[in-house]
């Protein structure tokens, strides 16, 4: 006793330190053990297929030391292949992961395998739905017409430089609410003010969406090592609060009109189309099948439901957290045009060659129907998409596998490597160079896509909104380029766009 009273404080401090990381080795071991429920090493002792290989990894933190230094993870990805071949293991803290590159290999676990590998992640925040497009969008040809007229309406007049970010997200949200939820036009509401942030509500439902964005497509340590979640309390107390206003937002403004009306199985305005098999609006389905699940529940005695069932019931959160979801896509498309700005900035050719386009139709506004005779312009965009794309998604193993012929365990976290066939020099010419002319059939003049190309992934896990993503692009590109020539503002670098990343700072002008 009088020893540990004599102990000065740094020696305290020391043994202090010392018991919490015996503690965080231990738990370290723990997940790992409960992650890999049989050892890893024994497990391809006992496998007939190929082992794995893959670099050693270093206690509690694997082999995630070997992904420091990089903009974007996947190119980390790229140089490890070139020492461990086109498929390895990884061990990312906790998480035992395996790396696929190739075409053939990709195509392995997005399509001929896809039952065996269409789990997602625990830490993955996106949730699929199935959208069913509604006759009000499809009937509505006027729709992106408005929006292109309300937003370039800020930009015409003045001639100093714009912040277009603080447009174009707004505006592709106003098109997602109005395709999916038959919305108000918010967009038109805010500029009829003449003052593009009067409607604060709104623009803070953008901005929370676009902060959302940008924190799930960074990387952070914790989502391997989960200890440390303590650290990051601040940060993600900020993405909840963000969550939080964006569902008041929602049962605000686009639920409460409808909510009580398709619960008790009343008609609203949608409904008349039930008689010809029309759903009406995104919104009206999920609420429709909200409706199911509470005619389910009151069915059953004391029965509590569930999150869905075979009859497409879903209860509300569910309901709620896919319509969310849905509308946030608007992020990604709002994020993607500002960067294919900044490839077009003072680049006088690309532009020149898409007023030719535009020049051949002799209209004042391009519209989806011109799309199939501007075949420089898709290709514009694809060259975009080429060179912007975020990473697939990660896959996880529903049970035990192969790819290639290589054994994966059950619960495997699956990274496909999308960034090599985007920037690999076997497979483009001179592949950091924006060139839209590799889209294009030499022969022909019409745009080709090759094989290797998979901006949107593939499979029954391929991005279901990638139509919209190419039609709102269409329609944007072409019309700002025929109304205006994208120029740099004098100080502004242009040249540092992070490849393979699609995110923007909320602040980014």
């Amino acid at each position: 006793m009088t020893l540990l009273l004599t102990l000065s404080y740094s020696t305290y401090i020391a043994c202090v330190l010392f018991i919490i990381i015996i503690v965080l080795i231990k738990y370290y071991f723990n997940l790992i053990e409960n992650n890999n429920k049989k050892n890893y090493y024994h497990y391809y002792l006992k496998s007939s297929f190929k082992q794995l290989p893959g670099p050693k990894r270093l206690p509690i933190i694997g082999n995630l030391h070997l992904l420091r230094g990089y903009k974007v993870p996947y190119q980390a990805f790229t140089d490890l292949s070139l020492k461990y071949g086109k498929i390895y293991h990884l061990q990312l803290g906790t998480v035992s992961s395996v790396v696929v590159h190739g075409l053939d290999n990709i195509r392995e676990v997005l399509i001929q395998k896809s039952n065996h590998f269409d789990s997602r992640p625990n830490f993955d925040r996106h949730v699929d739905t199935l959208v069913r497009f509604s006759k009000y969008a499809a009937n509505n040809n006027n729709n992106n017409n408005d929006n292109c007229t309300v937003i370039t309406k800020p930009v015409i007049e003045p001639q100093n430089p714009v912040s277009i970010k603080d447009y174009l997200l707004p505006t592709c949200c106003n098109i997602f609410l109005r395709y999916f939820c038959s919305a108000n036009d918010y967009l038109k509401k805010t500029n009829d003010n003449n003052n593009h942030n009067d409607n604060h509500e709104y623009i803070s439902f953008v901005n929370d969406f676009d902060k959302i964005f940008y924190e799930v497509n960074q990387g952070y340590a914790y989502d391997f090592l989960p200890f440390l979640k303590f650290f990051y309390f601040k940060k993600m107390n900020k993405v909840i609060k963000h969550s939080e206003n964006i569902r008041k937002f929602v049962l605000k403004h686009l639920i409460r009109d409808r909510l009580n009306t398709n619960i008790n199985g009343e008609k609203t305005p949608n409904d008349d189309n039930d008689d010809d098999g029309d759903d009406g609006d995104f919104l009206d389905c999920l609420l429709k099948n909200v409706r199911k699940s509470e005619n389910k529940k009151k069915m059953e005695d004391g029965g509590e439901g569930g999150d869905g069932g075979e009859d497409g019931s879903i209860d509300m959160e569910t309901a709620l957290f896919s319509l969310e979801d849905i509308i946030g896509g608007h992020s990604a498309v709002g994020n993607f045009l500002v960067k294919l700005l900044t490839f077009l900035v003072d680049n006088k050719t690309v532009q020149d060659n898409i007023k030719k386009e535009i020049d051949r139709r002799e209209k004042d506004f391009i519209s989806l129907d011109d799309r199939q005779y501007m075949p420089y312009t898709e290709s514009v965009i694809m060259e975009g998409l080429r060179m912007l794309s975020s990473p697939i998604v990660p896959h996880v193993s529903n049970q035990d596998t192969t790819i290639a012929g290589y054994h994966v365990k059950k619960d495997t976290l699956i990274f496909l490597n999308n960034y090599e066939l985007n920037m690999s020099e076997n497979l483009w010419s001179d592949p950091y160079k924006f060139d839209p002319t590799r889209f294009i059939n030499g022969d022909t003049g019409f745009k080709t896509k090759p094989q290797h190309f998979l901006p949107f992934g593939g499979g029954k896990r391929s991005c279901m909104g990638y139509k919209l993503v190419q039609f709102i692009s269409f329609v944007f590109l072409s019309n700002v380029v025929n109304h205006f020539e994208i120029l740099s503002v004098p100080g502004e670098k242009y040249n540092d766009v992070t490849i393979g990343n699609l995110s923007l700072p909320t602040q980014t002008k």
